[in-house]
């Protein structure tokens, strides 16, 4: 096993053995202080805007805004799969995402081409439609469904590799090479803990001292209110 399922599995049978404690089923648990192996990062793909033109251009039209959720909004598929017609609130420019993995529900802002994606998507579904993303056969957006055209799409854009989550990844990435602090990038993506949103940001932020600079001085245009404008963007109520 890799370090990291080693330490998941340690991580579930650790909570296994707490519960049990709790029923006084046992007596100690036996995952405690057993020492983790270390998980090295590994080297990621930089998605950059190149890439991102040519993914866009090869997605079929109804894997689109599905695709600008998780890559403008953060937005994880099981977080896409759950969206209906009425967590799309376009004269406030956020979705609602109401079924998280951490179960926090949190509101996103929405970029102008995501805002214009769903717009157009959103002329498409009926009023009484169960969820909002369907593929044109009819099956509902999931991970099971729209596989087999990411696959085409990234082989096409020559994307070795790239798996729909990384489009999240990327998301996280250009925020915090924007300015974008830590705590904004956390709440905006959803993390129940700062560790999970430094693990998401696989590269530093370019020019990082330079920026660094920028935002420490009194009167600086980079950000308004202790906001970096990027985030102040992202999360602007149109």
């Amino acid at each position: 096993m890799s370090p990291a399922t080693v330490n998941r599995n340690l991580t579930v049978l650790s909570q296994i053995f707490k519960h049990a404690l709790s029923l006084r089923a046992t007596r100690f648990n036996p995952v405690v202080g057993v020492k983790r192996p270390r998980e090295e990062m590994p080297a990621s793909f930089y998605f950059d805007a190149e890439d991102e033109k040519r993914l866009l251009a090869a997605l079929p039209g109804w894997l689109h805004a599905p695709a600008l959720l998780a890559l403008d909004g953060g937005l994880r598929a099981g977080e896409i799969e759950a969206l209906t017609r009425r967590d799309v609130d376009l004269r406030r420019g956020v979705v609602a995402v109401r079924r998280s993995k951490n179960k926090q529900p949190r509101e996103v802002g929405l970029t102008g081409r995501l805002s214009a994606a769903l717009t157009t998507h959103l002329k498409a579904v009926p009023k009484g439609a169960v969820v909002l993303f369907e593929h044109p056969d009819g099956r509902a957006f999931s991970a099971n469904v729209y596989r087999s055209d990411w696959g085409r799409a990234t082989k096409a854009a020559k994307i070795v590799g790239f798996r729909f989550h990384d489009l999240r990844h990327a998301c996280g990435v250009r925020l915090a090479e924007r300015g974008a602090p830590p705590a904004v990038i956390k709440a905006f993506l959803g993390h129940k803990t700062l560790d999970a949103t430094l693990r998401y940001i696989r590269h530093a932020p370019r020019d990082a001292a330079r920026t660094a600079a920028v935002f420490l001085e009194p009167d600086s245009s980079a950000s308004v209110h202790g906001v970096p404008f990027v985030a102040r963007h992202l999360f602007t109520r149109r």
